[in-house]
């Protein structure tokens, strides 16, 4: 139950911060509008430093369109979301 409760804070403070870098970008860049940000793609590429890794991976697996929209989403929400879910799911009850 620790182990789950460590990876949802990870998770939590991952979701956090790629969420404060779009809010960064979006200053910088003067845009109001809620568009785009860093989808999960584009950091899964940054992360393996190969641009097209993601494609490939999708292509490879037979889950490409399953994973397709959590892929396409903005990094911030699949990985915010789920941290969300595990510290709900393994909090510590009374």
């Amino acid at each position: 139950m620790v182990i789950f409760r460590i990876l949802a804070s990870l998770l939590l403070a991952a979701g956090l911060m790629l969420l404060g870098a779009d809010a960064l970008t979006w200053l910088e860049s003067g845009e109001a509008a809620f568009s785009g940000g860093r989808s999960g793609e584009h950091v899964l590429d940054l992360l393996m430093s190969q641009e097209g890794y993601t494609n490939g991976l999708l292509e490879n697996s037979g889950a490409g369109g399953i994973l397709q929209p959590i892929v396409e989403a903005p990094a911030w929400a699949p990985t915010g979301i789920l941290g969300l879910l595990l510290a709900i799911l393994f909090r510590r009850r009374d």
